[in-house]
């Protein structure tokens, strides 16, 4: 796994263990009992992870949120808001889930930026010319089906559309913030113009 947690013990900080975490801004949100859900957003999403060996992607998420001990209520179902983040219905996590993908699978992500990047210019470029072709339009089937299939294998085949409306979401609002406009104004307004994160340190 990238983040080996199998010897981490109960009330070890995953943030203190993994101290380049703290460099992005989506693992400092104000989230309740964060060691547990970061280990689970790992053993969800990881590559190395042992937990992808259950295929059905509800199946394995309730079987790493019952092995990192996500509290139950006296039915035996999880509380309610652990039901939301399971659901893809808590933004925080999500966005957390989103930056772990972009860490692992940084030529994917970049991939799936680009295609989006594309169809929108060919959306825009269609809505101009108020006119399709049926090879255009094949095109644009090929690229929405392209999306898909990236965005599946960002998130270890993870469909749920919250999820994955966040994830475009998160990749429109970086737009917006490496824009020249948003730049000018930061610079105008004489605030930082981007919080640098630099290449996270390897852990020794």
């Amino acid at each position: 796994m990238k983040f080996d947690i199998s010897d981490l013990e109960e009330g070890d900080s995953i943030l203190a263990r993994f101290p380049m975490l703290r460099n992005y801004k989506e693992f400092n949100a104000p989230i309740d009992d964060i060691d547990r859900v970061l280990k689970w957003i790992f053993l969800c999403y990881d590559r190395g992870s042992p937990f992808l060996r259950e295929v059905n992607i509800n199946q394995r998420k309730l079987k790493a949120a019952s092995y990192v001990g996500f509290e139950r209520q006296e039915d035996g179902r999880f509380l309610p808001d652990i039901e939301d983040i399971l659901k893809g219905k808590n933004n925080d996590v999500n966005v957390m889930v989103i930056r772990f993908a972009w860490l692992f699978n940084n030529p994917l992500y970049a991939l799936l930026v680009a295609k989006l990047e594309f169809l929108y210019k060919f959306t825009v470029r269609m809505a101009t010319d108020m006119k399709m072709t049926a090879k255009e339009a094949n095109e644009a089937d090929e690229i929405v089906a392209t999306i898909t299939k990236i965005s599946d294998e960002l998130f270890m085949q993870d469909t749920n559309i919250n999820l994955k409306d966040d994830l475009f979401q998160h990749i429109e609002q970086e737009k917006i913030e490496f824009s020249p406009e948003h730049i000018a104004l930061k610079i105008k307004e004489d605030k930082p113009v981007v919080k640098l994160r630099g290449r996270p340190k390897k852990q020794k």
